[in-house]
């Protein structure tokens, strides 16, 4: 008669314990990676609209819209624009086609009637002048509009800059300011709100 051995099998926890170790590891690892994976398509997200604000938007708000003088500067800190950017793409990533999927539309603010703090406060009794609307991706169908309304800075700095620039006879240079808002308007209803 024929008995199976059990003298191949090990019955040691070391072995059980190894394994499990070297699954938690490769499930660490895969989490570690995706993680740095979904860093890195934001960090390239940011740099496509980066790329766009700059060769776009800002070229527009200094052209005849605001009615700046000829050769006048705008200047947006590089501060600010990481901010609106860090909004976009966290507002924007929501959407079924993700921050490409929408159109940018832009408004300049006057800030002296009021006090905005970043983009959590929306004040509509502020004046504002319409820059214009940016498609972030041509080739797909918005879902979505991101009003941004960027406020010129108000600081004493600036204002003097700009005086005594007038004085030696250059253009003014028009500063943007910290405070911005952005908001989003959905352009689709979602299956829950159909019924």
């Amino acid at each position: 008669m024929c008995q199976p051995s059990m003298n191949h099998v090990s019955n040691n926890s070391d072995d059980a314990k190894d394994v499990v170790s070297v699954v938690d590891n490769l499930d660490l690892s895969l989490e570690v990676a995706f993680k740095q994976f979904e860093q890195e398509r934001l960090k390239s997200l940011m740099q496509v609209l980066k790329k766009t604000m700059v060769g776009k938007v800002i070229p527009r708000c200094c052209s005849k819209v605001l009615g700046l003088d000829d050769g006048s500067l705008l200047d947006m800190p590089t501060d600010t624009l990481k901010s609106v950017l860090l909004d976009m793409v966290n507002l924007g990533e929501q959407e079924p086609y993700g921050v490409m999927g929408g159109t940018l539309i832009l408004n300049f603010g006057n800030a002296d009637s009021g006090i905005i703090a970043n983009s959590d406060v929306i004040n509509n009794s502020l004046s504002f002048t319409k820059i214009g609307r940016f498609p972030l991706n041509t080739s797909v169908v918005s879902t979505f509009e991101l009003h941004l309304t960027l406020y010129h800075s108000t600081h004493v700095k600036h204002r003097v800059a700009n005086l005594i620039r007038k004085l030696k006879g250059k253009p003014t240079k028009l500063v943007v300011g910290e405070k911005f808002t952005l908001t989003k308007k959905k352009l689709y209803r979602s299956a829950s709100h159909i019924n």
